[in-house]
């Protein structure tokens, strides 16, 4: 598992290092025109060299929290989920692959209470899948389109969605708008029992386009943001906003295409051989 994300993570970041080189000026140009937390730790024209990429895609990716002195994220952003990804799936191999069938309830029990003491609440979306796994053939049918508008519309929740509806004002992890904490897991948790249970859902995603989303989304998680703060930082407002947003959409779709099709898929058929 550990290869599975580190290898990705490292070319994602060799990838964001070439741009970042390439386009030493494109985070800067978005600093000024559209400030944002995520801009104030890129590398900003002091992009390091290959062994400090290779000691963040393959170390600090995991290592280290996700914090803005996390050379990882400094790289690429989005991998703050990846140490989340590791070990969320860590656990499960324990909980479904070394202890007897018995005890499973325990163990996912042991989980949950680990990560409600340690204020880890992103970690019970791996608790809800595995509860949705267990209960599959009993999962409630006839909720299953309430369960995909609960989950749409928890999952569309911003931040500071309080000040600008007048909501009320919710601390912690129950923060409205908050990316890993209660709202986005029950949103989530929400969508993936309606995919189960409502069969237009399931038929409409057997279609090819998103059968092509889903086999590409992977490369594209970890490809669009490093070219958005790049290249197409460089051009932000040269160009109609329409045109730039569909052409940002074409080059992240075709470059995720080459990742899977030469990348991805191959490492996924050799790390399919060492399993016991």
């Amino acid at each position: 598992r550990y290869f599975r994300l580190a290898i990705p993570a490292l070319v994602s970041i060799l990838f964001a290092g070439a741009l970042l080189h390439a386009f030493p000026l494109g985070v800067h140009r978005l600093k000024v025109l559209e400030p944002h937390a995520w801009l104030s730790s890129s590398f900003d024209g002091n992009t390091p060299g290959i062994w400090t990429m290779v000691r963040a895609g393959l170390v600090s990716t995991f290592a280290s929290n996700a914090t803005p002195d996390n050379s990882a994220l400094n790289f690429n952003q989005v991998l703050w989920t990846m140490r989340i990804e590791f070990g969320g799936s860590v656990a499960i191999y324990l909980i479904y692959g070394l202890g007897p069938v018995r005890w499973r309830w325990v163990a996912i029990g042991a989980f949950t209470c680990i990560a409600l003491a340690s204020n880890h609440f992103v970690y019970m979306s791996f608790v809800m899948g595995m509860l949705l796994r267990e209960n599959r053939e009993r999962l409630p049918r006839r909720l299953g389109w309430a369960a995909l508008v609960a989950g749409l519309l928890l999952g569309s929740l911003w931040p500071d969605v309080a000040d600008r509806t007048y909501l009320p004002h919710l601390s912690g992890i129950l923060e409205l708008g908050l990316g890993n904490g209660f709202f986005a897991v029950v949103g989530a948790s929400c969508l993936v029992l309606g995919v189960l249970v409502v069969r237009p859902v399931q038929t409409l995603l057997t279609l090819r386009w998103p059968q092509f989303l889903g086999r590409v989304s992977f490369p594209l998680y970890l490809l669009h943001l490093p070219m958005l703060l790049t290249v197409f930082a460089m051009v932000f407002g040269a160009i109609p906003t329409p045109v730039l947003i569909c052409a940002f959409i074409a080059t992240s779709l075709a470059a995720a295409y080459v990742a899977t099709r030469w990348g991805d898929e191959p490492l996924l058929r050799i790390l399919s051989r060492t399993k016991a």
